[in-house]
């Protein structure tokens, strides 16, 4: 049988906040392509003196790498509780990721180390918001009553069950709705039936009131799930940078790994900036200053890299050019509907 050491959200500081941070493979997408989810979690006492209910929580966030824009709010234990809401990344953390790479790896591990300073504060605050005393209020619920920490360092798994399930939800910015979004488009197999019966099983779930006190966790969790993924960003580009790639590395892929959005609107940004300082420039001379700006971040990348990379957000972000030179107006309507 199985135990588990507990890690105190009261213990965890800075330097060691990595060892609270894990990636593991989530599911597959529907073209059966295989995707990791990153996530940050902390172990906490509670203890309510009034009523005399405490007990075990373990609760965090977490977010898929191919939809980083959704996070989700989860709750372990003593409940089974998911709720995901729209993550808006703040658009200024990726320029000063892109501005640290200029200046070289220390630089960006610098800045990773600020981030995990953020990071282990914010995630410290969020057993403290309520929701683990508020579910067991909610339903009536009652933990064992632990007399000394000693007793609760280690616990065998069978002990870690938890007391209820609780539907998954949305939180849209006002109301919190049916249906996790994170869930969508993520199967666990081959065979799609194996979510749809997830999804029935959900329905004769209860469901969490929508409370002050989630609302509550809700803001806290979005500031742990930004931080998060900050550092997500950043470790991506440190990979990048020392391995030239930030992909996996036990992943074997066959032919040419496709482009992230991210990489996409940076090779569209630097094609931009490029124009503006001289829009007289042809498409080679144009190919030509956008390798060697990404060459000096560390990549492996040619002038044929750099038309298919243009090429490619064009056709994603569906905006047809003319023949001939690049339009200013064409890249930033790309930028625009690049999702």
């Amino acid at each position: 049988m199985s135990s588990f050491f507990f890690r105190w959200a009261s213990l965890l500081t800075p330097d060691n906040v990595g060892r609270y941070i894990n990636t593991s493979p989530a599911g597959f997408d529907a073209e059966g392509r295989l995707v990791h989810y990153t996530y940050a979690a902390v172990w906490s006492l509670s203890i309510d003196p009034h009523d005399e209910r405490s007990g075990l929580q373990r609760i965090g966030v977490g977010f898929r790498h191919d939809q980083p824009d959704v996070a989700e709010l989860f709750l372990e234990f003593p409940a089974l509780l998911e709720i995901s809401f729209p993550l808006d990344f703040p658009e200024r953390f990726l320029k000063k990721i892109r501005e640290q790479r200029r200046r070289g790896l220390a630089s960006l591990e610098l800045l990773g180390r600020q981030i995990k300073r953020s990071l282990a504060s914010h995630l410290r605050t969020l057993p403290g918001c309520g929701l683990h005393l508020y579910v067991l209020r909610s339903f009536n619920l009652k933990e064992s009553v632990w007399t000394s920490r000693q007793q609760i360092e280690t616990l065998t798994a069978d002990k870690l069950t938890p007391l209820i399930f609780l539907r998954s939800m949305h939180f849209d910015g006002q109301k919190l709705i049916p249906g996790n979004r994170l869930r969508e488009n993520l199967y666990s197999g081959s065979n799609k039936v194996i979510e749809i019966q997830l999804n029935l099983q959900e329905d004769h779930r209860p469901s969490l009131p929508d409370h002050r006190v989630v609302r509550e966790t809700l803001s806290c969790a979005r500031q742990v799930a930004i931080c998060l993924r900050y550092w997500w960003e950043v470790d991506r580009s440190i990979q990048q940078m020392a391995w030239g790639s930030h992909r996996e590395l036990s992943e074997s892929v066959r032919g040419r790994p496709p482009l992230t959005t991210e990489e996409l609107r940076q090779t569209i940004e630097l094609v931009i900036e490029e124009l503006q300082h001289a829009p007289s420039l042809t498409n080679q001379e144009l190919y030509r200053l956008v390798a060697e700006h990404l060459q000096a971040e560390g990549l492996a990348i040619d002038t044929r890299g750099v038309w298919y990379r243009i090429e490619t957000a064009l056709q994603q972000a569906r905006v047809s050019r003319f023949k001939g030179r690049y339009r200013i107006e064409d890249l930033q309507a790309a930028l625009k509907n690049l999702s």
